[in-house]
């Protein structure tokens, strides 16, 4: 019970932190991504 209590709690926790850095708009008026989790093209 206790394991399956705490992959809940780091399941939540994890998604909490992609939603906070890649969720977020500043309102900067840039139309850059600036998200980490994006794909950056190399070309």
């Amino acid at each position: 019970m206790k394991k399956k209590l705490l992959s809940v709690v780091l399941s939540t926790a994890m998604l909490a932190s992609v939603l906070a850095g890649c969720g977020g708009n500043d309102g900067g008026g840039s139309s850059v991504n600036r998200c980490s989790c994006s794909r950056r093209s190399s070309g």
